[in-house]
């Protein structure tokens, strides 16, 4: 029996996959998780994604029914009406405006990523051979450490070469924020007294992703015979990405890919 070991500088990613990795290869196999102490994620950001580009994203259908819709259903507030209005020219701020989803279908994801990453970690604690550990050290002497702890048997799901791009340290870029003001429906799982809320300091990332390298739907390309289950991607090392749902699920979905060139995963 293989054991899997999943090392990502986001936790985001990180925790994506190994809950991907738990639901498709249930309860016996082992997996461990290596959290990086490289984290750059602001507290209490709020943050939107666009999926109208989702099918780029590799493996979505399973993604989206087992991951979004189950997994993270109480985290998040998937919208069907988004409206971005600019004010740059005028000095203002940009405000994005969105209504909740009260159909099956949904065109964004609203999140605040901290209540994602704890909704993650905590369905790994619970899950059954599944085990997190923090680390310091540098991934090629941490993955020959624990290439001797896990044996030959081990299955590094590890990204972080870098690609050449090295990772970036910058403070997060709190000047590509807006505002946002958010309509929710008479359903919505989120603890609110108010039909809408306001949220001071949002990132909507298809803005996000033109400030940081100049387009807006800059998801990568993974094939269906992607042989690298990485996405060494320059945007991939900003620490913006870091927060960035649409674009950890796309990495996630390329490792799942990788996965099944290798016959090591099973069909979604």
């Amino acid at each position: 029996m293989s054991t899997f070991v999943v090392c990502h500088h986001s936790k985001l990613v990180a925790y994506l996959v190994a809950t991907s990795l738990r639901l498709l290869h249930g309860r016996a196999t082992p997996i461990h998780v290596i959290e990086l102490e490289v984290e750059y994620v602001v507290p209490g950001l709020w943050c939107g994604v666009s999926t109208i580009s989702h099918e780029r994203v590799p493996n979505w259908t399973f993604l989206q029914l087992q991951i979004l819709l189950q997994v993270l259903r109480p985290a998040l507030v998937f919208v069907d009406s988004i409206h971005v209005r600019t004010g740059r020219s005028s000095g203002q701020r940009d405000t994005v405006e969105a209504v909740e989803s009260t159909r099956g279908s949904y065109f964004g994801i609203i999140y605040d990523v901290h209540v994602v990453l704890d909704t993650l970690r905590q369905f790994l604690l619970n899950s059954p051979n599944t085990f997190l550990s923090g680390s310091r050290l540098p991934i090629q002497i941490l993955k020959q450490n624990l290439d001797r702890q896990f044996g030959p048997d081990s299955v590094w799901m590890e990204f972080d070469d870098f690609g050449g791009h090295g990772l970036s340290t910058a403070p997060f870029p709190m000047a590509n924020t807006c505002s946002a003001r958010i309509q929710l429906s008479q359903n919505t799982p989120w603890p609110s007294s108010h039909s809408a809320f306001e949220i001071r300091n949002f990132i909507w990332f298809p803005l996000a992703r033109i400030f940081q390298m100049g387009s807006g739907d800059n998801l990568p390309q993974c094939g269906e015979n992607d042989t690298t289950g990485s996405v060494n991607h320059l945007y991939n090392y900003t620490a913006i990405a870091r927060s960035d749902l649409m674009w950890a699920l796309t990495v996630c979905g390329a490792s799942l890919q990788r996965l099944k060139t290798m016959s090591l995963e099973p069909k979604l």
